[in-house]
């Protein structure tokens, strides 16, 4: 395995000092800070039943109960930042995600919110 030896680097990999991997959860104001958007878009981009529905653009996790379903929600940094560059890319006029890269992405989201959700419990 090929050591990162930049900090900066490291952390957009998502690696501590020792270089194994760490997963940041950031909340909303952060991932709408990072992006340039506002709420309701980002919200409109998660739901399926939107126009403006984007299915690239990483799905939240839950972080607590809360009462009606409004419990606290992150967003994992290292999805965050693999949609900015599929955005980059696109933008470029490089190849966009495969949907198998998408549904592994999505994926790796729903593994990760039933470990944090089972950790509540």
């Amino acid at each position: 395995m090929r050591l990162v030896e930049n900090d900066k680097t490291r952390k957009y990999l998502g690696l501590d000092g020792d270089g194994t991997p760490t997963i940041r959860v950031l909340r909303l104001k952060t991932v709408l800070d990072r992006i340039g958007i506002g709420r309701s878009t980002a919200y409109d981009w998660m739901n399926s039943k939107s126009p403006r529905y984007d299915p690239t653009f990483p799905h939240s996790i839950k972080l607590s109960g809360g009462c009606r379903g409004r419990g606290a929600v992150g967003w994992v940094e290292a999805d965050i930042n693999r949609w900015i560059d599929s955005r980059i890319a696109a933008g470029k006029g490089l190849v966009a995600d495969t949907a198998a890269e998408i549904s592994r992405r999505q994926a790796v989201s729903n593994i990760i919110a039933s470990v944090v959700g089972g950790a509540e419990q």
